[in-house]
């Protein structure tokens, strides 16, 4: 090191005044666009400056974009190309590109900034926000650590692509502590969102020095020990007395923080991210980044607001002591809900624990509930004995870790567990936690695909609930059960009541969030079976935008609606728009989630029978393959999710005339749903109508005939509705070709031709399909008029 170069501690205080420089534009809503060594001075009194706000630009900080630039005239347009041209020519020769990385200020198009400090997303032309302030941060503050730049490069190009694989150049011995070093490489993300939620969020990690807090402690410790040997001691007790008692409120409500220890800390921390590493997913590193951003949010979140709920009462008195007990123990049982996640994360992480860690991580319920001062209200307080009180706790506690087991996809083992905590809460008084308990059973059971199973435990915390007042658990068992009831088991008609009672308990309790999304979110999937498309829409469209709200876009929750109203599109022939809602379900699944998520595997599902439909087949084969890897990864292998995958690409291979393979996978979801949903459920008319199709190609057609009658059986009295109408109307087509050349089942064979060729004509997704073509020219043929 050069003998008058500042020590480590000494660059990170003056970069960290700085950076409080760029933190107070961005809370007056301005983002640099230019921040580099050259734009940050020290004054002579020693103060550090935020030079050349030239290129600043006032953004929303809220809406996290820049507002669009006016549009430019035709000469303006021209004069913009040329410029573009000319600056690509300067990149692409070597004698130039080194000193345009080094000192040029560019600008093709909306590109302003030097680009060796650039975020990706302003090389990229994308929208700026506070983070690409915060990138340009960490690229100085690499430089003035390592005395050089973090990425290297000839042109754009090339520092874009070491930066998108995160290919640093550190000089040889070179070395950071840990600490320190991964901070700066959270700033240098690629994606914006793995940064720091704030430059303050950044700041604060960066004032964690334990050189400079040590030496702080330090000085801080002589200045006390100079102030006591200063006064006298009946001062000293005098001033005490007034500071204590005026200060005891405040005093009281500290320490919150330290109620993080062991749930969410540096060291839980720490051993979440090895666990996740030694699992060996290459994508490991990148998930638990994202893990941490949410629980880092969550713990901050939870310190702030149990500090502010505290002070409401102890300093501020705006606050009743019953009110506070009440948000103090909400806050409490959702740092439990956290503990349990962060200890399953750390102490077994495998690898669909880890497809499944962001999902549970933002699954997590809300804090916003804690301040709800109607809801807590409204909520059953816990014992009042402190004996029974502790144990209803404990029951929660390890309820808590039962749904953790739950969000990761443990489904039997949760469900054992779970089983067993019913058994003694079933010992308690206390009904609320026995509807808790009864609530989980049936969520597991439904995620394990065991729906008549769920729906019976989701009955009886329903009821459960309705007798202790607990609402809020009510309104989400009658969520459950309107998708198990209607969606899951085509029971349409008994729907209607529980809807009813849904909406009558949502409108009681107020929700305009997330149980109220989800409500119009599974009723939509009901009309959706049902064939009600312009409503199913309506539902569809309203949960979009609360969870737009709520979350923001990119969230698993918006993924869903966007998959939902993609599917609905699907189901009315607009495969473009529905292509273009299924695309946006998987880019923020895949953002959010990860790539080996089953969510993922249903975009590519959904996405595979839309290519299918427009006849594009290799597409369509490719993403149903990625679809069935997927699922076989992170489902049991007799889960009803994984049967309509072999459904949907025995389809594609049936169309492309690879029968036996087709008639392999139709087998196997027909297995499957056979064993999860019953021998007469209408799904089951998909796979079979595939079978009997196959066996009428393959000149078998009396077993043809055994199948498509089975098909009519299971349809019969209307049962099947929506999308299962199509292979209803495949079977009977089918039939009707086998029966025509006897005699006397030529009448029955007409009117099973005719009703299916009205059902292709009624579907605005198949106005021209071969399917109806043929049964044209077949009803043609024998003189029927259609």
């Amino acid at each position: 090191r050069k003998t008058n170069q500042p020590s480590r501690p000494e660059l990170l205080a003056k970069l960290i005044e700085a950076g409080r420089g760029l933190s107070a534009a961005h809370q007056a809503g301005i983002i640099h666009r230019d921040f580099k060594p050259d734009n940050v001075i020290v004054g002579n009194d020693g103060r550090v400056l935020v030079l050349d706000f030239g290129l600043a630009r006032a953004t929303d900080l809220n809406e996290k974009q820049e507002k669009p630039a006016p549009e430019k005239s035709a000469l303006e347009k021209t004069q913009a190309e040329a410029r573009a041209k000319a600056l690509i020519s300067s990149i692409s020769s070597n004698d130039n590109s080194s000193q345009l990385l080094s000192t040029s200020l560019t600008q093709v198009g909306s590109v302003v900034g030097t680009i060796n400090y650039m975020a990706p997303e302003q090389m990229e032309q994308g929208a700026l926000t506070e983070r690409s302030d915060q990138f340009s941060f960490c690229v100085t503050l690499f430089e003035a650590l390592y005395d050089c730049r973090p990425f290297a490069g000839n042109n754009l190009t090339q520092v874009l692509r070491h930066i998108k694989f995160g290919k640093l150049r550190k000089p040889r011995g070179a070395r950071l502590p840990k600490w320190l070093d991964e901070i700066i490489l959270r700033g240098l993300s690629f994606d914006s969102q793995d940064r720091y939620e704030s430059m303050n969020k950044l700041l604060a990690a960066l004032a964690n020095d334990p050189e400079i807090i040590n030496k702080e402690r330090r000085a801080k410790r002589l200045r006390v020990a100079a102030i006591v040997g200063a006064i006298s001691i009946s001062l000293l007790i005098t001033s005490f007395g007034i500071w204590y008692a005026s200060t005891k409120g405040a005093r009281f409500c500290r320490g919150s923080a330290a109620m993080l220890k062991g749930v969410w800390d540096s060291q839980v921390s720490q051993d979440i991210k090895e666990a996740f590493l030694k699992t060996g997913r290459h994508y490991a590193g990148d998930t638990f980044a994202r893990v941490e951003s949410i629980l880092d949010t969550r713990a901050t979140d939870w310190v702030t607001m149990r500090t502010e709920a505290c002070e409401a009462t102890h300093v501020r008195g705006e606050q009743s002591e019953r009110l506070l007990d009440l948000r103090m123990q909400c806050l409490k049982r959702r740092l439990s809900e956290t503990q349990a996640l962060s200890e399953l994360f750390a102490t077994r992480a495998d690898p669909k624990v880890v497809d499944k860690a962001v999902a549970a991580s933002q699954g997590l319920i809300g804090l916003d509930v804690c301040a709800d001062e109607n809801a807590l209200l409204a909520e059953v307080p816990l014992p009042e004995n402190p004996v029974r009180r502790k144990q209803v706790e404990s029951l929660q506690r390890r309820l808590d870790q039962a749904m953790a087991l739950q969000k990761t996809g443990q489904y039997q083992e949760g469900l054992k567990r779970t089983q067993e905590i019913l058994a003694d809460c079933q010992k308690t008084a206390y009904k609320p936690v026995l509807a808790d308990a009864l609530y989980c059973v049936g969520n597991l059971l439904s995620k394990s695909g065991k729906f008549k199973e769920a729906e019976q435990a989701l009955r009886k915390a329903e009821l459960t609930a309705d007798a202790s007042g607990y609402e809020k658990l009510r309104a989400r068992a009658l969520m459950d059960l309107i998708s198990i009831v209607g969606f899951r088991q085509a029971r349409f008609e008994e729907v209607k009541p529980i809807e009813a009672v849904a909406a009558a308990v949502i409108e009681k309790i107020k929700d305009e969030g997330r149980i109220k999304a989800n409500w119009q979110a599974s009723f939509g999937l009901v009309l959706l079976a049902k064939g009600e498309y312009q409503r199913a829409l309506a539902y569809q469209e309203r949960a979009l935008q609360i969870r737009l709200k709520l979350f923001g876009p990119n969230h698993p929750e918006v993924a869903a609606s966007h998959n939902d109203i993609g599917n609905l599109y699907d189901s009315t022939g607009d495969y473009d728009q529905a292509l273009a809602e299924q695309q946006k379900a998987l880019k923020i699944r895949e953002k959010t989630l990860g790539p080996e998520h089953p969510d993922v595997a249903a975009s590519h599902n959904n996405i595979g029978n839309l290519f299918s439909r427009k006849g594009e087949y290799q597409l369509a084969r490719w993403h149903h393959e990625k679809s069935l890897h997927l699922r076989k990864n992170a489902l049991a292998k007799d889960h009803p999710d994984l049967a309509v995958t072999y459904n949907n690409l025995g389809n594609l291979l049936d169309t492309m005339g690879q029968y036996d393979s087709a008639r392999e996978h139709f087998t196997k979801a027909l297995g499957i749903f056979e064993i999860k949903l019953g021998m007469d459920h209408p799904l089951l008319s998909w796979p079979l109508s595939g079978i009997g199709w196959i066996d009428l190609r393959q000149h078998r057609p009396e077993a043809a005939q055994q199948i498509f009658e089975r098909v009519l059986s299971i349809c019969g009295s209307t049962k099947c509705k929506g999308d299962e109408k199509e292979p209803l109307s495949r079977a009977r087509f089918g039939l009707a070709k086998i029966l025509w050349p006897t005699e006397g089942s030529r009448q029955r064979a007409k009117q099973l031709a005719v009703q299916a060729e009205k059902f292709y004509q009624g579907l605005n997704s198949y106005p021209e399909s071969d399917t109806l073509k043929e049964i044209h020219a077949w009803l043609k043929e024998r003189g029927v008029a259609h």
